[in-house]
């Protein structure tokens, strides 16, 4: 897929631990990094793991995307869920979110949620205007892992050092890359 220094990132297909041994043994790898989210469940045995269906909102907002150079997060306690904003660059940003347990899989948000989110988006983050525009949405699943995100280095029987990096849940992408 692409390089790091002093690294080589590969996307490969893993379904078990025999997977990722044969692959760690045919690229000559050290170390192994598992972001495998959802697929550590089956790979690492991880019975922690679960999938959340969540759901995303993006909305054209030229002029005002740039006043959003992090992700801001507003009313964590709101009975409707979580609300946050999160650039994606060219004018448009991410609201979220729902996040909902035994989850359906994938799919577009329902009307109603859909709108929902736009609505809490709206009177968390003003600025957006009475109605922004939806340029697009996204729904999945989202690993989740009770007792918290898994992010340690261990000595994995057979395969040498994993570093495990998964479990973030309803905030994904958005703190993983901190990790």
């Amino acid at each position: 897929v692409g390089r790091l220094p002093g690294a080589r990132l590969v996307q490969a297909a893993l379904r078990d631990r025999s997977d990722v041994h044969g692959w760690k043994r045919s690229e000559g790898a050290r170390l192994v990094v598992n972001c495998l989210g959802l697929g550590s469940r089956a790979v690492f045995g991880d019975a922690a793991l679960r999938g959340v269906r969540g759901d995303l909102v993006y909305v054209a907002a030229p002029g005002v995307e740039e006043r959003f150079d992090l992700a801001h997060v507003s009313d964590e306690d709101h009975p409707g869920g979580l609300t946050y904003a999160v650039p994606q660059g060219n004018g448009v940003l991410a609201l979220a979110g729902t996040a909902e347990e035994e989850a359906p899989g994938r799919g577009a948000p329902r009307g109603e949620q859909l709108d929902a989110i736009v609505e809490r988006g709206v009177a968390s983050f003003p600025c957006l205007g009475p109605r922004p525009v939806v340029v697009g949405h996204w729904s999945g699943l989202r690993p989740q892992r009770a007792g918290g995100v898994r992010l340690e280095a261990v000595d994995e029987a057979g395969l040498g050092p994993v570093v495990h990096n998964y479990g973030h849940g309803g905030s994904g992408v958005v703190t993983s890359w901190g990790c």
